[in-house]
């Protein structure tokens, strides 16, 4: 209800697609109590990459998440320098922002 009142970006904290998709329709709902357009609010997620080859399927899980209307993604990584990491992430992100 916080989020639908006075909220311009929700961030889903954790699990499946399915799940954040429930989480989104019940936003709508509060939404609409309040007369609010749910589509003001912009629907969020975020991954943590830990290794290279974690990285590697960073864009099927992206997509997963906009197929159910999450279209701003934040990606984390270590503090600790990771060889390969932040390529990998790159390398998977890239087809999704031209």
């Amino acid at each position: 209800r916080v989020v639908a009142k006075h909220a311009d970006i929700w961030n889903f904290g954790g699990g499946t697609p399915e799940e954040a998709l429930r989480k989104s329709r019940i936003l709508d709902e509060h939404c609409a109590a309040i007369g609010r357009d749910p589509g003001a609010i912009v629907r969020s997620t975020q991954f943590y990459m830990k290794s290279p080859d974690e990285a590697a399927t960073l864009r099927e899980r992206i997509e997963a998440y906009q197929a159910v209307g999450f279209n701003h993604v934040v990606v984390g990584g270590p503090t600790a320098y990771h060889e390969g990491l932040v390529e990998e992430i790159a390398k998977q992100i890239e087809p999704l922002v031209k």
